[in-house]
């Protein structure tokens, strides 16, 4: 594993960008006006991500002692990350995989509930960066979560190098089209004092809903006491069985 490299001094990289990567910047400064219009604003970012594993354990604010948790992406987010960024996480159903031009439905999505800042960035392995949110949510136990990205400057993070790190060499993947009004009002994490008002069970593939054995492996158990879960077909909440949450997940 190449040795880990924080993010240092900020430098311009304009010999960067190619046609089809300023093709794809211009859609994903679309993308983040969109965002902007649902009233995110233009200094939050959302990633679409899937769940991989835990981390180390770390004590969030108030002393709740949690594992960290670890989500992975290979699809651009709506607007380039970097330190002090505002980041919503949308969580995608463990066993779907990108598709060029895919709606958000169509990867079975649900709010893990982490909002926070990213507050370190670092490159553990050739071509990717590990960006490290504080998790301001309440409702979760978890307060530091991990996404890993490729390392592309101007697509996934802003314009800027790592000291000594290496850009991915492979083409991310499209934000997915977020062309569905009711999942975004039903599910979305304010965050800052959420409490998890609206949950919902993960799904794994395209159809088959997550059972209680399923919410540890996704990381789910620090959020799910009773979980409602979005009905697509009738846009309203059908409750489901509580499961337990260990708080230490």
């Amino acid at each position: 594993m190449a040795e880990a490299t924080s993010i240092g001094v900020v430098r311009g990289n304009g010999s960067h960008a190619m046609g089809t990567r300023r093709a794809e910047r211009a859609e994903g400064r679309n993308g983040a006006r969109s965002m902007e219009q649902r009233g995110l604003g233009s200094d939050e970012a959302v990633v679409y991500a899937w769940w991989k594993t835990y981390g180390e354990e770390h004590e969030k604010t108030g002393g709740t002692k949690a594992q960290r948790h670890v989500y992975t992406t290979t699809l651009r987010p709506t607007t380039q990350l970097g330190l002090g960024t505002r980041v919503r996480l949308v969580a995608l159903a463990k066993g779907t995989t990108t598709t060029l031009g895919a709606s958000l439905r169509q990867y079975n999505p649900y709010d893990p509930h982490v909002v926070g800042t990213a507050v370190n960035i670092t490159q553990q392995r050739p071509g990717w960066v590990t960006i490290t949110l504080r998790n301001e949510c309440r409702g979760n136990n978890v307060g530091m979560v991990d996404l890993e990205m490729p390392y592309v400057p101007g697509e996934t993070v802003r314009c800027c190098c790592l000291e000594g790190a290496d850009e991915c060499q492979e083409s991310t993947e499209e934000t997915p089209r977020d062309d569905d009004e009711r999942w975004w009002m039903a599910t979305r994490c304010g965050a800052e004092k959420c409490g998890t008002l609206f949950k919902q069970f993960p799904q794994q593939g395209l159809s088959h809903p997550a059972d209680s054995r399923d919410l540890e492996e996704l990381g789910a158990l620090s959020i799910y006491v009773q979980a409602p879960c979005f009905d697509w077909k009738n846009t309203t909440h059908r409750s489901q069985r509580p499961v337990l949450a260990t708080g230490t997940t």
